[in-house]
C-alpha cells in the first residue's frame, strides 16, 4: 500500500513538472499583448462574442505553436546563454513534446477557423501562421534575417490582432504598427548577444552592431509613428507613441539600457491598445 501511494505520489509531481515545463515551452503569457490588442480592437470594431472567442483560441495555439519551434531552433543559442529557464535546455522536455505542442496547437487554430468570420480571417491565420513558422524554421529563418525579422516578429504581436479584428481595413495600421514594433524588438537581442554571436545567429545587432542597430531602431519606429498619423490620423495613441520615441532616441545616444527598453515596452502596448480602440 505505502509503494502504490508513493508511486501515484511520484507520478503527481512528475506531472506537475512536465505540464510547468510544457507551459513555460508555449509561453502563453507572453501571448497578453496580442490577446489584449485583439479584444480591444474587437470591442471597437463590436465583433461577435463567437468571433472574440475564436480569435482568442488562434492567437493562444498559434502563439504556442510559434514558441515551441522557435525554443526548438534556439537551443545551442540558448544553452550559451544560460537559459536553464527553457525547458529543451534543461532537458525538461524534448523534441516529442514540441511535436505534440504543434499537433495540439494546429487543432486549436483548426478549431478557431469555425468561430471566426471567413474567408478573411482564414487569409490572416495563414499569413501570420507562414511568419511564425518561417521566423524560426530553416531555411526562411526569418530571426536571422535582421531588419526583414523583426518586422514580420512584431507583426504578429501587434499587426496580425489589428487585422484580424479590424478586416481590410486595418491592414495599413496593422503594418505600421509593426514597424513601431520592431523597433522597440531590436533591442531584446542585447540580452542574448552573447550565445547569438557563438551560435552565429545573424540578428540585426549582430549584424550591425550595438551602436547601428539603435539609430536603425528609432528610424523604423519612427516610419511606423508617421504611417499611423497619415493612415489612423492623430489621436490620444500619440501621445504614449511619442515616449516610445523618446525612450528608443535616448538608447541610439546612450546605447541599450534595461530601464529604458522596459519603458519603451510599457509605451508599446499603451499605443497599440489606444489605436486599437479610437
Amino acid at each position: 500500500m505505502l509503494t502504490t501511494r508513493a508511486t501515484i505520489s511520484d507520478s503527481y509531481v512528475h506531472g506537475q513538472a512536465h505540464g510547468r515545463a510544457l507551459s513555460e515551452l508555449c509561453r502563453l503569457r507572453n501571448a497578453r499583448v496580442p490577446w489584449l490588442v485583439f479584444v480591444a480592437a474587437g470591442l471597437n470594431a463590436e465583433l461577435s462574442t463567437t468571433n472574440k472567442v475564436g480569435g482568442i483560441v488562434l492567437i493562444g495555439a498559434a502563439y504556442s505553436a510559434a514558441s515551441a519551434l522557435n525554443d526548438r531552433a534556439d537551443v545551442e543559442a540558448d544553452r550559451l546563454n544560460g537559459r536553464t529557464d527553457r525547458p529543451l535546455v534543461s532537458g525538461e522536455l524534448s523534441d516529442r513534446d514540441v511535436r505534440s505542442v504543434v499537433v495540439a496547437a494546429s487543432a486549436g487554430v483548426v478549431m478557431s477557423q469555425l468561430l471566426l468570420s471567413q474567408p478573411s480571417a482564414f487569409a490572416v491565420t495563414a499569413l501570420a501562421l507562414a511568419i511564425g513558422v518561417g521566423y524560426s524554421v530553416e531555411p526562411f529563418a526569418l530571426q536571422r534575417r535582421g531588419l526583414v525579422g523583426l518586422i514580420a516578429l512584431s507583426w504578429c504581436y501587434l499587426g496580425a490582432p489589428l487585422l484580424l479584428a479590424l478586416g481590410a481595413k486595418g491592414a495599413g495600421v496593422s503594418l505600421a504598427m509593426g514597424m513601431v514594433g520592431a523597433g522597440v524588438l531590436a533591442h531584446k537581442d542585447f540580452r542574448d548577444l552573447n550565445g547569438d554571436l557563438h551560435a552565429a545567429k545573424r540578428t540585426l545587432l549582430v549584424r550591425r552592431g550595438a551602436m547601428l542597430t539603435t539609430r536603425i531602431a528609432v528610424a523604423v519606429a519612427m516610419v511606423g509613428l508617421v504611417g499611423l498619423a497619415a493612415i489612423h490620423g492623430a489621436s490620444w495613441w500619440a501621445v504614449p507613441g511619442a515616449f516610445t520615441l523618446i525612450c528608443l532616441s535616448a538608447m541610439a545616444v546612450a546605447g541599450h539600457k534595461a530601464n529604458l527598453w522596459m519603458m519603451s515596452r510599457v509605451a508599446l502596448v499603451a499605443t497599440a491598445v489606444l489605436v486599437a480602440i479610437q
